[in-house]
């Protein structure tokens, strides 16, 4: 059957999970769960204390030690019995709570999916130019290579025969031919810069646009093939990570129940479109592909790549991509680039006279070949927006080469052009001088990318002032700030710290935290401190020699260990944005510095006096919060970056100037890493500055100023 605009009808199955015990049981645990494992992290708290301060009392004079052992024992009975009764009603709460309906729950998560995704794209559309009443000229027409089945196989199905088969067009008869697409798998490949993300960005906003509750089709959503490793993650897991992490709301466990990500792609109703097959290592992209024909069968998806990088991975792995239609972006005509260029604009056609005269008699010229691919075509609108630009500079460069490298270097400073004062009621943004801004992203694309990875994330930063900086120096800011309200009397215990501190450094690996409500491991790490305590209150028994030490270090133990129970690392699921993270890391800080305040200082403050008691307060919070695991990614961070600025090589508000690199269209965001949206740009500024100093780690940061 075949629809009337020549497409055939789509086929769609969807599979519907079936509900479980379990999965019943785990829908029921809401918020009320997390209330109650809330409740249970104060009753260990207030029962820390209550043992420590019966401890201290045990230890006083020989003719009360009975009284309070018989009330440490009675408080304990009371405490076992409180205990036991919140587990009893949080247990019974829990079975009272209705649970939800997981399939309500699941239409829920998509459509408020699909709100997100539209706004996402939309305005992404926009700012790549892909909108309004004169977009990018994008054409693509099915690949002749030997990368796909027979054409009719593809498009009708197995046992069809067919000629004279004509598919092609632009971005909106591309979403219209993959919906028809028995399969709809579908592959974009291009060369470089030819617009193959650009088109899967309409082909998911046309698809998005027509999308209404209730629709059976996969919704799509796209997400960059990079950050993959096919040998260690199943594609499924891997997407479903990827689903929270660039949308933290699916996250919401009391609106759509627990796992919704992965329960979307179980159910097939999300369609992954996977773009970059050629940003993952060369020698990966056969495994890769093997590993998506394996995991994806039958299902919807969509994959980009470079011509020749997939020519070559389907070569080599001696068999196509499923049964998917594998389409090729056309290169811009020159009277294509032409007209683009000539529109939209008061003197459009006037300004750009001279490159239209050359385009018009050279259609196959150095001029046309630089401008045949949407990226190069949309830089030049951009580079030479403003009137005070003459675009017949380009006609003077010797090759297409040449012409290429003049626009990509001409986009920063357009981006960073003055626009002049916002208008009334818009949101004004920083400005920073175009020069200032390519000194900043030419250190990041320097320092900052590793090798196989095109992705900033905030917490190496450190990093790339060497080992020193990364380790020696935020343990030496710890134990100084943690020995200030001491006044600095002893050096010894100074040096200590920080041999202590630069260990506990060099043995962690720095990354981002955040309080996590894991009772597991919190009771592990209260069980372990008990050994400490246990010992230091064992050699004290008998001795009256610094009793109060002993509490103060059982006390700074319980601390430790409640702050490494409650803080955990992010994984790479977690790890939803640049801002997000660098909170969830301060935040985990303070979350495990305030009780270590209390913890300890409270004690203090009872058997040493008010002003020890605020001293050892201070101490114990900067060096659990800052020195032990929470809080170590933020503060290493904070250092660099102040020391960098101080160099003049980023800027000291890093994190908003990002951010606005963002915004302007230089960089793309990641999860809580960015990149740089074109990799025609990266490579570029990675190509003008091939010192290989740069990539040592332990080399001395230099100042651009002289380049």
């Amino acid at each position: 059957m075949h629809r009337a605009d020549g497409y055939p009808t789509a086929r769609v199955r969807v599979a519907r999970k079936p509900t479980t015990m379990v999965g019943v049981w785990l829908t029921r645990r809401g918020r009320s769960w997390w209330s109650g494992l809330a409740a249970v992290g104060v009753l260990l708290l207030v029962l820390g204390a209550l043992v420590l301060v019966l401890l201290y009392l045990r230890s006083g004079p020989t003719g009360r030690q009975e009284t309070w052992d018989r009330l440490a024992s009675v408080g304990g009975l009371v405490l076992g019995v409180a205990g036991l009764g919140i587990g009893v009603l949080g247990t019974w709460a829990a079975l009272r709570t209705p649970p939800g309906d997981p399939d309500v729950q699941l239409d829920r998560a998509l459509a408020d999916l699909v709100q997100r995704l539209r706004a996402q794209w939309d305005t992404e559309a926009e700012d790549r130019g892909l909108s309004g009443p004169d977009p990018i000229p994008v054409r693509w027409r099915p690949s002749e290579r030997a990368v796909q089945p027979a054409l009719s196989e593809v498009v009708f199905g197995p046992g069809w025969r067919a000629t004279g088969l004509r598919i092609r067009g632009g971005p909106g008869d591309l979403a219209r031919c993959w919906l028809g697409l028995p399969l709809r798998q579908l592959v974009v490949i291009g060369a470089p810069g030819s617009g193959k993300t650009s088109l899967a960005v309409l082909l998911l906003t046309e698809v998005l646009r027509g999308w209404a509750p209730g629709d059976p089709t996969a919704v799509p959503v796209l997400v960059n093939l990079a950050g993959w490793d096919p040998r260690a993650r199943h594609l499924d897991t891997w997407f479903a990570g990827r689903l929270v992490e660039q949308y933290p709301f699916l996250a919401d466990r009391d609106r759509y129940g627990p796992d919704v990500a992965a329960r979307l792609v179980a159910a097939r109703r999300v369609a992954p479109v996977l773009d970059g097959l050629d940003e993952m290592p060369k020698g990966m992209h056969p495994e890769a592909l093997a590993q998506l024909s394996r995991a994806l069968g039958g299902r919807p998806v969509v994959l980009t790549c470079r011509t020749d990088e997939y020519e070559e991975a389907c070569l080599e792995e001696d068999r196509p991509f499923g049964r998917a239609l594998v389409v090729e972006i056309e290169p811009v005509t020159a009277r294509q680039a032409a007209d683009y260029l000539a529109a939209g604009g008061v003197a459009g056609a006037r300004r750009w006279a001279p490159v239209l005269d050359v385009l018009a008699a050279e259609p196959t010229g150095a001029l046309a070949t630089a401008l045949s691919t949407p990226l190069t075509v949309f830089l030049a609108r951009v580079a030479y927006r403003a009137t005070d630009r003459d675009p017949a500079e380009l006609t003077r460069f010797p090759d297409a080469t040449a012409i290429t490298d003049h626009l990509v270097d001409a986009f920063l400073p357009a981006v960073y052009a003055d626009s002049g004062p916002p208008a009334p009621g818009a949101p004004r943004h920083p400005r920073y001088p175009a020069d200032r801004a390519r000194r900043w992203l030419t250190f990041l694309a320097t320092r900052l990318l590793e090798p196989g990875d095109n992705e900033m994330a905030w917490w190496r930063l450190a990093r790339v002032l060497g080992p020193a900086w990364d380790k020696t120096i935020p343990a030496i800011v710890v134990t100084l700030a943690a020995a200030a309200p001491f006044g600095f009397r002893s050096e010894a215990l100074i040096v200590a710290g920080v041999l202590v501190s630069t260990t506990i450094f060099r043995l962690t690996e720095v990354m981002p935290r955040r309080i996590t409500l894991q009772p597991w491991r919190t009771v592990m790490s209260l069980g372990l401190c008990a050994l400490p305590t246990t010992i230091a209150f064992t050699a004290a028994r008998d001795t009256v020699l610094f009793p109060h030490w002993q509490v103060l270090w059982a006390a700074f133990f319980f601390a430790m260990a409640l702050a490494m129970g409650l803080g955990g690392p992010l994984s790479r699921a977690d790890l939803l944005d640049p801002r997000s993270t660098m909170r969830d890391d301060r935040r985990s800080a303070i979350a495990a510095g305030a009780p270590a305040a209390l913890i300890v200082g409270v004690p203090a403050w009872i058997l040493l006096g008010p002003l020890y008691g605020l001293r050892f307060a201070v101490g114990a919070a900067i060096v659990i919060g800052l020195g032990s695991l929470p809080g170590e990614a933020w503060l290493r961070f904070t250092i660099a970056r102040f020391a960098l600025a101080a160099q003049g090589e980023l800027p000291w508000r890093l994190v908003r100037f990002l951010a606005d690199a963002r915004r302007r269209g230089m960089l793309r965001q990641t999860g809580a890493a960015y990149q740089f949206r074109h990799l025609r740009l990266q490579e570029r500024i990675l190509a003008a500055y091939p010192d290989p100093a740069m990539a040592d780690e332990d080399a001395p940061v230099r100042s651009d100023s002289s380049r």
